[in-house]
């Protein structure tokens, strides 16, 4: 940093350590996280999926609620007991434009919207077989 003539000149490297990013949705800004240290596994991409070119953000609920679009809430989406949740912004728009076609709307079946793994492999045996791989 210099300061002449009343003018401060500052230059700002990249840093390394926690990165996040803004995610906006349609009534609500949430702000992603890194993986959380010891749950890697809970929340990682399955080796099948890791190469999608569009990836959820994980995003951690104890700090965030409420509506996150016009007749969506949040807690819609999360996993009864659990802080962490992998949301795409574009399915919440998407879901929001069919609420509005479909007369009477529709809900999201509550902890049916993102399942960490540990949730995935309760009664594993009983899922449809490509619920199986994840």
């Amino acid at each position: 940093m210099r300061v002449s003539n009343g003018v401060i000149n500052v230059c700002v490297t990249v840093q390394d350590g926690i990165q996040t990013n803004l995610a906006q949705f349609p009534t609500a800004n949430l702000i992603s996280v890194p993986l959380p240290l010891g749950e890697e596994d809970e929340h990682e991409y399955p080796e099948s999926l890791r190469n999608e070119s569009r990836k959820p953000r994980l995003f951690d609920v104890s700090t965030s609620s409420g509506d996150v679009s016009e007749h969506f809430k949040l807690n819609a989406f999360v996993s009864p007991g659990k802080r962490y949740i992998r949301l795409d912004t574009m399915l919440v728009y998407l879901l929001d434009l069919s609420y509005d076609d479909f007369k009477g709307g529709f809900y999201v079946i509550t902890g049916s919207g993102y399942r960490p793994r540990s949730v995935n492999l309760d009664n594993i045996a009983t899922r449809h077989e490509k619920e199986q791989m994840r």
